[in-house]
């Protein structure tokens, strides 16, 4: 008896801090909103602590929510906070959250990876953990249209150009279209795309669009622009049908549109001239082709070593070793190899310049390889996802200054 008294004075002694400062939580979220609209920035916070200041930047591998945009928002802020005898240093991450489906909304949990040190100076440690899940109930204005696109904001600014202007024109001319859109409190990404109504005989070509944010003192500003070209295939007068915009005001309670006008244009015929008659038999087609074709093998046999040669060069170009390092190492990653990724991913970077590094979250990825790579016993099932994730995440990174075509991928729409 004497021992359970002697106990319960300890615990008073020690204060509530002694009694909670081991269940800290290092990773929580949270949202902060309640009922918001369909289309509406809905704020999202996830807090990171550590026992130590913070080492180079915190990175999430943010999950696929069907209809639903999520996007860092500026940096994060940090502070620190006493729990018992302990310090500790705190991380406030913010995002903004647009969905286009009403009703319960749940962010699932998220992989986090960040570095700290003990204390303020002392070694560095890196750290990995899961984001919990988060949820909330999203409503739909009244009057909605079912699979109606649709913002929340108090104003939604709109403009197009037009490359020639509408008017006259000639058939197989290439006219393009730009238009841009501006809104508050919304990202760009989350901002509605144009329509590709088109007249029959008129080709449409969407581009990717340009999106940008500015996050200026807690206000976020969203910025779409879209180039979409047409290619008038047909003679005759072609509309390009009127498109309507429509966004939801939540102070006001009521909807907000704007309609891009119908353009009309005048495609003036181009006369094609007529196919010139077939000269001679249809048999002397025949043996011209044979002689080609001879001819062809011919010069093959007799310059074989040259297109060996050359042949082995083009390969070359058209496979560098970067490439074939590459592929090997997505392809042991999809069959969680774990010995032929390290081969591969090795080879990979002897090729890369001098200069070159890796991004915090392909190091992060490595590191795990060579940890289940070389563990006493070794490790089993080791999932080669994350780095492939990775590595594919850098490289598209880079890939970002090549020049696109000038026009794109032929994709009609009706």
């Amino acid at each position: 008896m004497r021992n359970v008294w002697l106990f319960v004075l300890m615990l008073m002694l020690s204060g509530p801090h002694g009694l909670f400062a081991e269940d800290v939580v290092p990773v929580t979220s949270r949202i902060e909103a309640k009922n918001p609209w369909v289309g509406e920035r809905i704020a999202f916070y996830v807090e990171v602590r550590a026992k130590g200041s913070f080492d180079g930047a915190t990175s999430f591998s943010l999950p696929e929510v069907p209809q639903t945009v999520i996007v860092k928002v500026g940096s994060p802020i940090v502070s620190s906070q006493q729990e018992g005898d302990d310090t500790w240093f705190v991380q406030i991450h913010e995002f903004a959250v647009f969905t286009q489906a009403a009703g319960k909304l749940t962010i699932p949990t998220f992989a986090v990876r960040y570095g700290h040190h003990d204390g303020f100076v002392g070694p560095v440690h890196q750290e990995s953990g899961e984001v919990p899940e988060a949820s909330v109930e999203v409503q739909a204005p009244a009057g909605r249209k079912p699979g109606q696109f649709l913002i929340t904001t108090d104003q939604l600014e709109i403009a197009e150009t037009w490359q020639p202007e509408p008017g006259k024109i000639k058939q197989g001319d290439i006219v393009e279209r730009t238009i841009s859109q501006q809104a508050e409190e919304m990202t760009g990404m989350a901002l509605s795309p144009p329509s590709l109504a088109a007249a029959e005989g008129v080709r449409v070509y969407p581009g990717q669009p340009s999106v940008a944010d500015k996050f200026d003192r807690g206000e976020l500003t969203g910025k779409r622009t879209d180039v979409i070209k047409y290619r008038f295939d047909q003679s005759g007068t072609m509309i390009i049908p009127e498109s309507t915009y429509v966004w939801w005001d939540p102070e006001k309670k009521r909807f907000g549109t704007k309609q891009l006008p119908a353009v009309t244009f005048d495609v003036e015929a181009v006369a094609v001239p007529e196919e010139a008659e077939a000269v001679g038999p249809a048999s002397r087609i025949w043996l011209y082709s044979l002689i080609l074709v001879g001819a062809v093998i011919a010069i093959g046999v007799w310059q074989h070593r040259r297109l060996a040669d050359w042949l082995r060069r083009c390969w070359k170009v058209w496979n560098p070793p970067q490439a074939v390092a590459a592929r090997r190492l997505r392809s042991a990653c999809r069959r969680n190899d774990v010995s032929l990724a390290e081969a591969a991913w090795s080879a990979w970077q002897n090729l890369q310049a001098a200069d070159w590094s890796p991004s915090p979250q392909l190091q992060t990825a490595v590191d795990q390889m060579h940890r289940c790579r070389y563990a006493r016993p070794p490790l089993e099932n080791w999932n080669g996802a994350e780095l492939l994730r990775a590595f594919q995440s850098q490289r598209k990174q880079r890939n970002k200054a090549e020049v696109t075509s000038p026009l794109p991928v032929m994709n009609p729409v009706r």
